[in-house]
């Protein structure tokens, strides 16, 4: 009989949840920038995982990927933003994470199966589907997936909305524009 792993269900955005106060410019630019970073890279991670699900080397990688996606989202989230990116799974995997879900560098290790033959063809990926679905679920508003039908008109709104957020709260919205530059 098949061992099963139990699921670790971390607790997402969890010093928002527990009412840490932030400035709120720096709120409404982390919020509007994990937004868009959800909106665009996160779906099109688990987009480029459901398609690739018969290459088990393009999965670990795409895994490896989505490690350094949270840190950084996690940094983004903490008020710093401006670290290497090079250090980003480093810093998680010592540290854990804080920000963007409550998990230590050991269940990182278990939820991306860092301990796992990169040899293997065997590769699961259903943790890592699980945390980032639960991220766009929780978060807290509307986010668009830009690759279903009618997902660019809703981007679209999205980033109008956000620039508006921007702009009452006098946070240059440049950086969506960037953003959008990048996709």
């Amino acid at each position: 009989m098949e061992e099963k792993k139990m699921e670790h269900r971390p607790l997402l955005y969890p010093t928002r949840k527990r009412g840490a106060k932030f400035p709120v410019k720096h709120e409404v630019y982390a919020l509007s920038k994990l937004a868009f970073r959800l909106a665009i890279d996160v779906r099109a991670f688990l987009e480029d995982i459901d398609g690739g699900r018969d290459f088990p080397h393009y999965l670990k990688n795409l895994k490896l990927r989505l490690l350094e996606l949270l840190a950084e989202l996690n940094l983004l989230l903490s008020y710093d933003d401006g670290m290497d990116e090079t250090h980003f799974a480093a810093l998680a995997l010592e540290y854990g994470v804080d920000h963007i879900a409550a998990m230590s560098g050991p269940e990182l290790v278990e939820t991306f199966g860092l301990l796992d033959s990169f040899s293997s063809e065997a590769v699961d990926v259903e943790g890592v589907v699980s945390l980032f679905e639960r991220l766009i679920a929780e978060f807290p508003g509307d986010i668009p997936d830009p690759l279903a039908p009618k997902g660019q008109r809703e981007l679209l709104k999205a980033l109008r909305n956000w620039d508006k957020i921007c702009s009452a709260q006098g946070v240059d919205a440049k950086f969506l524009e960037d953003l959008l530059k990048e996709v």
